[in-house]
């Protein structure tokens, strides 16, 4: 398969298998620089596993007819991979060393670790960076505060934080808004909508189309491990297709970009 110029991922008849189960099945995806996707569909869909290939946390089964290239590579080393995509999932929270502060795990992104070795210290760059993006994200109080003692809205913006501090082409999240309150959620959402601004391409995870950014400009359907369907939001968003992928009918609302959806 050809490397399709500004494709930083291109999958082609991917599985992958657990047991004799196919957790994804026929997997067939282009994504572009500058987009910024969403993948929506039902809990067990296979979303963060379609995350986790990417991230080269698992494979998949390999076949003659299979390819899977990042930036145009079959066999991307893993610290060039890092460098140029930033992952925000659960493995990485609880990878979170709990007592260190919020300064030093946002820092940390920088080096691709998690806080400093022993004797490390941040540099003047290192500050500037750190004091910017900590401005950005409304953190500046809490950057002396311990991870374990942050809610878990400021939980979020710490990891997103940290991805972009090293100015990632491309941020991957994985359920970023699940299991926040009213305030948390809508500052996160507010926060990710200017981050689509910055020309960062963007994968986000979700099974609420309450949760499609603003920009999102590609949308895939994920049900049963495979691509239901894929394009443009505002074509393939309906009735119709709700129904297929979550089993109820919902009446669907836009209102100031944001997507609603309402019980018939």
């Amino acid at each position: 398969m050809e490397y399709i110029k500004d494709c930083w991922l291109q999958l082609r008849n991917i599985d992958v298998i657990k047991g004799e189960s196919y957790i994804l099945n026929k997997i067939n995806l282009n994504l572009y620089k500058g987009e910024i996707v969403t993948i929506l569909g039902p809990n067990g869909s296979g979303k963060s596993t379609l995350i986790n290939l990417i991230a080269k946390n698992i494979y998949p089964k390999f076949k003659d007819d299979s390819r899977f290239l990042i930036y145009g590579k079959e066999n991307i080393n893993i610290w060039d991979l890092r460098k140029k995509i930033s992952f925000v999932n659960r493995d990485l929270h609880e990878r979170m060393d709990n007592g260190l502060t919020v300064k030093e795990l946002v820092g940390s992104g920088i080096y691709g670790s998690i806080g400093l070795t022993k004797g490390q210290l941040f540099t003047d760059d290192d500050e500037h960076s750190i004091n910017n993006i900590m401005n950005i994200f409304d953190l500046e109080s809490f950057q002396s505060s311990k991870y374990k003692e942050l809610s878990d809205g400021q939980r979020r913006s710490v990891l997103i934080a940290r991805a972009i501090i090293s100015n990632p082409e491309v941020l991957v999240l994985d359920e970023p808004l699940i299991n926040l309150d009213f305030k948390a959620y809508y500052r996160l959402v507010e926060l990710l909508n200017k981050l689509t601004s910055t020309g960062i391409s963007m994968l986000m995870a979700t099974n609420k189309i309450e949760n499609i950014l603003k920009d999102t400009n590609k949308l895939i359907l994920l049900k049963n491990g495979r691509i239901y369907q894929n394009g443009d939001p505002n074509k393939i968003l309906n009735v119709s297709t709700l129904k297929e992928l979550f089993g109820i009918e919902m009446k669907i609302l836009k209102s100031n970009g944001y997507w609603r959806s309402v019980p018939i």
